[in-house]
């Protein structure tokens, strides 16, 4: 692990951890120590392996928050908000208001390609990248 993989599993526990304190529940000991081994998400590519539809194919996910109640929320592997876009992406990231997987291009317009779940499954194992302006981001 390089020292930006570092910061980067390090500033997630740290976020873990502080929403993980907040929690009031009989068994908030347990969200303490989820937080404490959260590791960042990494699919091996070459393992060929589908990630799960939590990744692949779900907008929505169900999160228990602090009161123990459950709420649905943006599912936050699916796609990230730019909020706002950064001022140094360029034409046409600068029109991005999400991260795209397998972007398509058309005259007007850039839009995910994941309207298919079953092709997108066929497709994960091979290659699939969510788009960022400097870089693309392997996925799985």
């Amino acid at each position: 692990m390089d020292i930006g993989e570092q910061v980067v599993q390090q500033v997630l526990q740290d976020h873990a951890r502080k929403i993980a304190k907040t929690y009031t529940t009989d068994d908030r000991k347990d969200w303490r120590q989820a937080a404490t081994d959260l590791r960042q998400p990494y699919w091996d590519w070459a393992a060929k392996a589908v990630p799960p539809d939590e990744v692949l194919t779900l907008t929505k996910v169900t999160i228990t928050i602090s009161d123990g109640t459950t709420k649905e929320v943006d599912n936050p592997l699916y796609h990230y908000k730019f909020n706002p876009i950064d001022a140094s992406f360029y034409d046409p990231y600068q029109q991005w208001q999400t991260t795209l997987r397998q972007p398509k291009y058309t005259s007007d317009d850039i839009e995910d390609a994941t309207d298919d779940p079953q092709r997108v499954k066929e497709y994960a194992p091979s290659y699939c990248f969510a788009e960022t302006p400097r870089l693309s981001l392997s996925l799985y």
